[in-house]
Protein backbone atom coordinates (compact mmCIF):
# COMPACT_ATOMS: atom_id res chain seq x y z
CA UNK A 1 0.00 0.00 0.00
CA UNK A 2 1.67 3.33 -1.26
CA UNK A 3 0.96 6.39 1.20
CA UNK A 4 1.84 9.84 0.47
CA UNK A 5 1.30 13.16 2.52
CA UNK A 6 0.71 15.62 -0.68
CA UNK A 7 -3.28 14.95 -0.89
CA UNK A 8 -3.59 15.46 2.76
CA UNK A 9 -1.14 18.46 2.65
CA UNK A 10 -2.99 20.17 -0.34
CA UNK A 11 -6.35 19.57 2.41
CA UNK A 12 -5.04 20.96 5.02
CA UNK A 13 -3.82 24.35 2.92
CA UNK A 14 -7.27 24.36 1.61
CA UNK A 15 -8.45 24.64 4.94
CA UNK A 16 -6.48 27.30 6.00
CA UNK A 17 -7.78 29.24 2.69
CA UNK A 18 -11.35 28.29 3.33
CA UNK A 19 -10.62 29.33 7.50
CA UNK A 20 -9.56 32.76 6.13
CA UNK A 21 -12.36 33.36 4.19
CA UNK A 22 -15.08 33.17 6.90
CA UNK A 23 -12.94 35.02 9.76
CA UNK A 24 -13.92 38.79 11.12
CA UNK A 25 -12.21 41.85 10.44
CA UNK A 26 -11.35 43.54 14.15
CA UNK A 27 -11.13 46.90 15.00
CA UNK A 28 -10.02 49.47 17.56
CA UNK A 29 -12.26 51.58 16.34
CA UNK A 30 -13.49 52.43 20.00
CA UNK A 31 -15.46 56.08 21.15
CA UNK A 32 -11.73 56.76 22.75
CA UNK A 33 -10.04 55.70 20.07
CA UNK A 34 -11.97 58.21 17.92
CA UNK A 35 -10.95 60.94 20.30
CA UNK A 36 -7.31 60.82 19.19
CA UNK A 37 -8.36 62.09 15.66
CA UNK A 38 -9.90 65.45 16.87
CA UNK A 39 -7.99 68.39 16.18
CA UNK A 40 -6.10 66.69 13.08
CA UNK A 41 -5.58 68.76 10.48
CA UNK A 42 -3.07 67.22 7.99
CA UNK A 43 -1.87 63.69 7.36
CA UNK A 44 0.43 61.51 5.75
CA UNK A 45 -0.04 57.92 3.86
CA UNK A 46 2.32 55.59 4.40
CA UNK A 47 2.03 52.05 2.25
CA UNK A 48 3.96 48.97 3.75
CA UNK A 49 5.79 47.16 0.52
CA UNK A 50 3.97 44.22 -0.91
CA UNK A 51 5.10 40.94 -1.37
CA UNK A 52 6.63 40.18 -4.73
CA UNK A 53 4.21 37.53 -6.08
CA UNK A 54 1.37 40.17 -5.72
CA UNK A 55 3.07 43.10 -7.59
CA UNK A 56 3.96 40.10 -10.51
CA UNK A 57 0.20 39.42 -9.89
CA UNK A 58 -1.07 43.20 -10.83
CA UNK A 59 -1.32 44.59 -7.92
CA UNK A 60 1.27 47.42 -6.41
CA UNK A 61 2.16 49.82 -3.51
CA UNK A 62 1.46 53.00 -6.02
CA UNK A 63 -2.02 52.12 -6.92
CA UNK A 64 -2.90 51.69 -2.98
CA UNK A 65 -1.18 54.88 -2.37
CA UNK A 66 -3.39 56.70 -4.80
CA UNK A 67 -6.39 55.03 -4.06
CA UNK A 68 -6.20 55.95 -0.19
CA UNK A 69 -5.00 59.60 -0.82
CA UNK A 70 -7.40 59.79 -3.47
CA UNK A 71 -10.62 58.75 -1.24
CA UNK A 72 -8.94 60.96 1.56
CA UNK A 73 -8.98 63.68 -0.47
CA UNK A 74 -12.03 63.23 -2.11
CA UNK A 75 -13.47 63.45 2.15
CA UNK A 76 -11.50 66.89 2.79
CA UNK A 77 -9.17 65.37 4.48
CA UNK A 78 -5.96 67.55 3.64
CA UNK A 79 -3.07 65.07 2.45
CA UNK A 80 0.86 65.91 2.68
CA UNK A 81 3.84 64.08 1.57
CA UNK A 82 6.03 64.52 5.05
CA UNK A 83 3.53 65.09 8.22
CA UNK A 84 3.33 63.57 11.51
CA UNK A 85 0.78 61.96 11.61
CA UNK A 86 0.10 59.40 9.64
CA UNK A 87 -2.22 56.65 8.17
CA UNK A 88 -0.20 53.39 7.79
CA UNK A 89 -1.33 50.62 5.72
CA UNK A 90 -0.01 47.21 5.51
CA UNK A 91 -0.93 44.71 2.86
CA UNK A 92 0.23 41.07 4.39
CA UNK A 93 -0.16 37.98 1.94
CA UNK A 94 0.27 34.38 1.10
CA UNK A 95 -0.15 33.10 -1.90
CA UNK A 96 -0.61 29.38 -2.59
CA UNK A 97 0.05 28.51 -6.36
CA UNK A 98 -1.35 24.82 -5.67
CA UNK A 99 -5.07 26.09 -5.19
CA UNK A 100 -4.48 30.01 -7.11
CA UNK A 101 -5.75 31.41 -3.98
CA UNK A 102 -4.30 34.25 -1.58
CA UNK A 103 -4.49 34.91 2.11
CA UNK A 104 -4.39 38.44 3.09
CA UNK A 105 -4.09 40.50 6.05
CA UNK A 106 -4.54 44.20 6.50
CA UNK A 107 -4.12 46.32 8.54
CA UNK A 108 -4.93 50.55 8.20
CA UNK A 109 -3.09 52.22 11.27
CA UNK A 110 -3.39 56.07 12.72
CA UNK A 111 -0.05 57.09 13.82
CA UNK A 112 0.58 60.05 15.86
CA UNK A 113 3.15 60.89 18.60
CA UNK A 114 2.05 60.41 22.42
CA UNK A 115 3.26 61.59 25.31
CA UNK A 116 2.99 60.38 28.97
CA UNK A 117 0.28 61.35 31.48
CA UNK A 118 2.71 61.77 34.45
CA UNK A 119 5.31 63.39 32.35
CA UNK A 120 4.28 64.93 28.97
CA UNK A 121 7.55 66.30 28.88
CA UNK A 122 8.49 62.69 27.83
CA UNK A 123 7.54 62.03 23.91
CA UNK A 124 6.91 58.65 23.40
CA UNK A 125 7.16 58.70 19.54
CA UNK A 126 4.55 57.41 17.02
CA UNK A 127 2.02 54.82 18.34
CA UNK A 128 -0.87 53.24 17.15
CA UNK A 129 -3.95 55.61 18.17
CA UNK A 130 -7.08 54.03 15.64
CA UNK A 131 -6.93 50.73 13.68
CA UNK A 132 -8.96 48.32 11.94
CA UNK A 133 -8.14 45.76 9.71
CA UNK A 134 -9.17 42.44 8.69
CA UNK A 135 -8.26 38.97 6.80
CA UNK A 136 -9.55 37.16 4.05
CA UNK A 137 -9.04 35.01 0.71
CA UNK A 138 -9.05 35.55 -2.89
CA UNK A 139 -8.32 34.03 -5.97
CA UNK A 140 -5.50 35.23 -8.22
CA UNK A 141 -7.41 36.11 -11.20
CA UNK A 142 -9.43 38.94 -8.32
CA UNK A 143 -6.30 40.27 -7.03
CA UNK A 144 -8.30 43.65 -7.86
CA UNK A 145 -10.54 43.02 -5.03
CA UNK A 146 -8.05 43.69 -2.37
CA UNK A 147 -7.93 47.50 -3.43
CA UNK A 148 -12.16 47.42 -3.02
CA UNK A 149 -11.62 45.70 0.59
CA UNK A 150 -9.05 48.08 1.25
CA UNK A 151 -11.19 51.28 0.24
CA UNK A 152 -13.39 49.61 2.82
CA UNK A 153 -11.00 49.66 5.49
CA UNK A 154 -9.92 53.20 4.46
CA UNK A 155 -14.02 54.38 4.70
CA UNK A 156 -13.94 53.21 8.36
CA UNK A 157 -11.00 55.88 8.74
CA UNK A 158 -12.84 58.57 7.24
CA UNK A 159 -16.02 58.12 8.90
CA UNK A 160 -14.16 57.69 12.35
CA UNK A 161 -11.95 61.51 11.45
CA UNK A 162 -15.25 63.36 9.96
CA UNK A 163 -17.17 62.22 13.35
CA UNK A 164 -14.28 63.94 15.43
CA UNK A 165 -14.00 66.62 13.02
CA UNK A 166 -16.53 67.85 11.18
CA UNK A 167 -17.10 69.64 8.04
CA UNK A 168 -18.08 73.81 9.52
Amino acid sequence: MRHTAFPSCRRIVLAFFVLFLTAPAWAADSPSARATLKGITEIKVVVEKLDPDVEEDGLTVSQLQTDIELRLRQSGIKVVPSAEPYLYVNVNTSKSKTVGLYAFRMDVEFKQSVSLIRNPAILYGSATTWSTGGVGTIGTQLLREIRSYLNDLVDKFINAYLEQNPKP
